[in-house]
């Protein structure tokens, strides 16, 4: 066939094209493989189908109806448990039957559920919760507030916590980052204009409610930070108070309520604490009822409804203290942060960090994920001077001393609420644990046992007699009073005068009594020594041990029995004394072991400011309140705050903030560079190897691993684990969701589940933690972690990161809503608990962030200064109950620095401390690895840490970017590895770490089978199809070249 020589520029045309297309589409398709979790979850898409049909794990029930409904009625008991009455005055509640309520405040209409509610298609809220109670609501307010929201509309992004697309503005449902926080509430002297209700000018006297509602919410979320002092009203004015306080619209609704003469409730829908004082016993705008129900989720108002109802009796308790106002704490001294005063010292220049040759800056980043521009993030610090005192443990610490020791000054007027001398009465409204029953009743503590070993307990037995005509359920809190010896007032050792030990629920009939037995290990007794004996230290002397309701009772029952007066009448009938010899004689060894046999020590030196600058920080001593309350070191030297300068170890100092806590070798070579062939798989693990992580067979089974794919699976953790070289172990997907699975449906890999059914629409993330923390049961607490587990089997699902387990430092972090309480106790039993029912059921379960995430605002960067006593005794022992206790096979560390090291770095809190002490043998991650120059894997790798959080998948290796190197640390490659043993051999054992984890979990018997999403056929189908075009396109053009039979005889 005779192609003329005028085709050709059309073939050079398509030929070129093709080629391009066909390029693109191969790129395109490297980009998606190497990106395949994320691409999957975008599009709904699998690469994996796994094969559970012989799993070890079974569930406890036979459908997934039974699964669902199960998690619905765990939910609904959260609202039931965990709503505190805190006021109760003039009969306001229960609600009477059938009564018609008027319902006020947006939060009544629209109230806040939380940055992970599951949004399940017969999610109760407050109104329908009422409704299908059977009363009945005042029309023209519902329709009032319903006008509000229609014609007050916004439109604004998502994000963490925040409500996308076109919303009402009221309530404002957004959490600020450390900025304004607007305060969106009507005043009902509004209510008759054209935007804010169009009611009729006499509205107020055409309720026809009995009984007034109001509910106001504070939300809360990732990367969120209330500032205090930042608050503006629905117009965007300036309010002079905190954003925690009711602003003076809110207050308006309350007296529009008031003024009605019908009783007022007030329902507080937060993890944040208001300021309650105007609405308390003698406040001006003084309400009869006020009762706090957290974040709901899907289903708890349907239970929180039923106390309100009386249907049950009410038996949440307070798990954070309120105070008038939380700003003159000790911890609110220093809360925010700000920069060191020569920060720029650890910023470098081109060519002076050779992992970054052209420079990085040390500011902190904009985001809250600290990503964006090339800095190291180290410039942000705060000091968390106050110690062990925060929420109750410096109140009613504070209080006890009044009373007690005259001489600790106490009742200075240094850091009280109006500068005069500070009075218990005029800093808290409601103390921590306090909540109030429907139902009269009456609790004695009549036995006490100390196990005084390492591995004893502590147990209680009290008794709780029903007085009422009801049978109901109740609650009974354990509280310990330790001495306050001369030991420790010589060695900074600080004692709260009351902590929470651990509290139970019974139930009893009426006119009966019933015995309930309270557990706690005997090891929370001790306190840590972090200057002299360094290890933990049982003081001799009396231990009061106390029942109460609430932390502000169980004190005064101490101070009662010691024989003298307190504030409130106490009784004997309530403590019981343990004698542990005389206060001269500190045992310094009991507790100087972990039941892992490990010697217990100092391992945070430093992570206290005193470490670069000695006697720098004056932590906060009950020996003497008034001098060593705390100042603001984010301030001192003239306003300018610290210098590292003027460190004797700044270079250590700097060396840290630039995220150098391990560097590259090149004298170590790797002695097994392409893994070694020993044929070990993951189907024919031994038993021996199951049963023991220190088995031979797994060294051996990683030693297998590539170099550069062990060190590659490090730091491309991802949001999946990847099949690895040699070793066939499974592929496990991860999955956030402090609230359980996020939006994750049991029909989505489960295809014994019809999609079609409710139960296979619906969406497991149901449960609301700061309820369960106010429901102050460990059994609900392991109940819904059961039910969680079952969830993961059915969903086929296995590896989880929740549980949020930090402790509530002040009540302006937003994340608090992940956290369960300011108590560190009741956060280890409750997490204990949690993780204990989760293992199970086979689930990897990793509780985050370990540790010390008490701001969101510069969370990835900012240092944390603290001591080693308030260290374990506040955010760590928080965790301790669920990794040492429960044996928790993961969890994941915070964003921020842990001293000047980032923590996913600290090396000794993660090997010495909880890998050493703890015992713990499992798979730790990183959050949300964002900024490279402030994670890096060597140093991550150094501290154990196996899989850096990138988001990515199939991207376990360290040769994917340009030149053979890694895509985002450029300066790692397999060369730049080969000569680095050390860090190549920890690698291996991370893996080994994590790969052991799987092996304790249902994920021991998953089978992967790679399958093909439609993206990977279409891009597939592309590819060869550009260059079969593109090869058409070429031979047409060479054929046009080439002179035909004709054209060279003419020629």
């Amino acid at each position: 066939m005779l192609i003329k020589k005028k085709f050709i520029p059309l073939f050079r045309g398509l030929t070129a094209t093709m080629f391009s297309l066909a390029i693109l589409s191969s790129i395109g398709y490297g980009i998606a493989n190497t990106w395949r979790g994320t691409v999957d979850s975008a599009l709904g898409t699998t690469s994996y189908e796994t094969d559970v049909s012989s799993a070890k794990y079974t569930s406890d029930y036979k459908t997934a109806k039974e699964v669902m409904d199960e998690l619905k009625a765990v939910s609904v008991q959260e609202g039931v448990e965990g709503t505190a009455i805190l006021k109760n005055d003039n009969s306001a509640l229960p609600l009477q039957k059938d009564v018609t309520i008027n319902l006020w405040g947006s939060a009544s209409y629209n109230p806040y559920r939380g940055m992970n509610q599951a949004k399940n298609e017969d999610a109760v809220d407050l109104v329908a919760a009422l409704k299908n109670h059977g009363f009945k609501l005042d029309s023209s307010l519902e329709t009032i507030y319903k006008t509000i929201f229609e014609k007050n509309q916004i439109t604004q992004g998502g994000g963490f916590g925040r409500p996308s697309g076109t919303i009402s503005a009221y309530p404002n449902l957004s959490a600020p980052s450390y900025g304004d926080y607007k305060i969106m509430e009507v005043n009902p002297d509004k209510f008759s204009q054209e935007n804010f209700g169009a009611a009729d000018a006499n509205w107020a006297n055409k309720l026809t409610g009995s009984v007034n509602i109001v509910t106001f919410e504070r939300p809360g979320g990732e990367g969120t930070t209330y500032k205090p002092g930042a608050t503006q009203d629905e117009d965007g004015n300036a309010l002079d108070q905190n954003p925690l306080a009711f602003s003076p619209a809110e207050l308006a609704v309350i007296d529009a309520a008031r003024a009605t003469g019908k009783p007022t409730i007030v329902l507080l829908n937060t993890s944040c604490q208001f300021e309650l004082g105007p609405i308390v016993k003698g406040g001006a705008h003084e309400v009869d009822g006020i009762a706090y129900i957290g974040i709901p989720n899907d289903y708890q108002f349907t239970g929180i409804v039923e106390v309100l109802a009386g249907d049950v009796n009410a038996t949440g308790a307070l798990a954070d203290t309120y105070a008038i106002s939380s700003t003159s704490s000790p911890s609110m001294q220093n809360f925010g942060g700000d920069v060191y005063s020569d920060y720029t010292l650890a910023a470098t220049g081109a060519n002076e960090d050779a992992r970054w040759p052209d420079g990085v800056s040390n500011e902190m980043s904009t985001s809250s994920f600290g990503g964006g521009a090339a800095t190291y993030n180290g410039s942000g610090y705060y000091v968390e001077a106050e110690g062990i005192y925060t929420g109750y443990h410096y109140y009613e610490t504070r209080f006890f001393d009044s009373v007690v020791n005259d001489s600790y000054n106490a009742k200075s007027t240094t850091g009280s609420i109006d500068g005069a001398a500070w009075n218990y009465s005029k800093e808290v409204a409601y103390p921590f644990g306090y909540g109030l029953s429907y139902l009269d009743y009456n609790e004695e503590l009549v036995e006490l046992v100390v196990d005084k070993s390492v591995n004893g307990n502590v147990k209680a037995t009290v008794r709780v007699t029903n007085n009422s005509s009801k049978d109901g359920l109740f609650r009974a809190e354990l509280y310990v009073n330790a001495p306050y010896t001369q030991y420790d007032r010589e060695n900074k050792v600080e004692k709260s005068a009351i902590q929470f030990l651990n509290s139970a629920k019974v139930e009893v009939k009426a006119g009966q009594s019933q015995n309930v037995t309270i557990e706690v290990p005997t090891k929370y007794l001790a306190s840590y020594d972090y200057t002299k004996a360094k290890t933990y230290v049982l003081d001799g002397g009396d231990y009061y041990f106390a029942i109460g309701n609430g932390s502000h009772e169980a004190t005064n029952n101490v101070i009662t029995q010691m024989g003298k007066t307190g504030d409130m009448a106490g009784s004997s009938s309530k403590v019981k004394v343990w004698n542990n010899g005389s206060e001269a004689d500190t045992d310094t060894v009991t507790f100087s072991k972990s039941k892992s046999g490990a010697q217990i020590t100092n391992h945070l030196d430093s992570s206290d400011l005193n470490y670069y600058l000695p006697d720098t920080v004056t932590y906060l001593s009950r020996s003497n309140w008034s001098e060593t309350y705390p100042k603001n070191y984010n301030t001192i030297n003239g306003g300018k705050g610290v210098s590292i300068a003027s460190s004797s170890k700044k270079d250590e100092w700097i060396s840290n903030m630039r995220n150098e806590q391990r560097l590259v070798k090149t004298n170590d070579p790797v002695k097994n560079f392409d893994g070694d062939k020993n044929g070990l798989t993951w189907e024919n693990m031994p038993a021996s190897a199951v049963e023991n992580i220190y088995d031979p067979w797994w060294d051996n089974y990683v030693a297998q691993i590539p170099a550069e794919e062990a060190v590659g699976a490090v730091a491309h953790g991802g949001s999946q684990s990847d099949i690895l070289t040699n070793l066939e172990n499974p592929v496990v997907k991860q999955f956030d969701g402090p609230a359980g699975f996020n939006n994750k449906k049991m029909s989505e890999n489960n295809k014994d589940v019809d999609p079609e059914t409710e139960e296979g629409k619906f969406k497991g993330n149901v449960h609301s933690q700061t309820l369960e923390g106010s429901s102050f049961n460990p059994e609900l607490a392991y109940r819904w972690g059961r039910a969680l587990g079952n969830f993961g089997l059915w969903a086929q699902v296995y590896n989880i990161w929740a549980g949020g387990l930090n402790v509530h430092r002040n009540p302006y972090n937003g994340r608090n809503i992940e956290y369960l309480s300011e108590d560190s106790m009741l956060t280890n039993i409750m997490g204990r608990e949690f993780l204990k029912a989760t293992l199970e059921k086979g689930l990897l379960v990793g509780p985050k962030h370990v540790g010390f995430n008490d701001q969101e605002y510069n969370r990835a960067g900012v240092a944390v200064y603290l001591n080693e006593q308030k260290a374990r005794e506040t955010d760590l022992r928080g965790f301790e109950g669920s990794i040492e206790d429960a044996g928790a096979l993961a969890y994941m560390c915070a964003f921020n620095r842990l001293g000047a090291t980032n923590v996913a770095h600290y090396k000794e809190l993660h090997v010495d401390l909880i890998r050493e002490e703890w015992g713990f043998k499992g798979l730790i991650t990183t959050d949300m690895m964002s900024n490279k120059y402030y994670f890096n894997p060597e140093s991550c790798i150094n501290a154990t840490i196996t899989q850096m959080a990138d988001f990515g998948g199939e991207n376990s290796h360290l040769n994917l970017g340009t030149d053979g190197n890694d895509a985002t640390w450029t300066y790692l490659s397999p060369d730049a590895i080969k000569n680095d043993n050390a860090l190549v051999e920890q690698a291996r054992q991370n893996m080994k770490y994590q790969l052991f984890a799987f092996s304790q979990t249902a994920i021991k018997n998953i089978k992967t089978y790679r399958v093909t999403p439609w993206w990977e056929t279409t891009l597939v189908a592309m590819v060869a199809t550009f260059y079969v075009l593109a090869a058409a396109a070429t031979c047409f053009l060479a054929i046009a070249y080439v002179p035909s039979k004709a054209q060279k005889e003419e020629k």
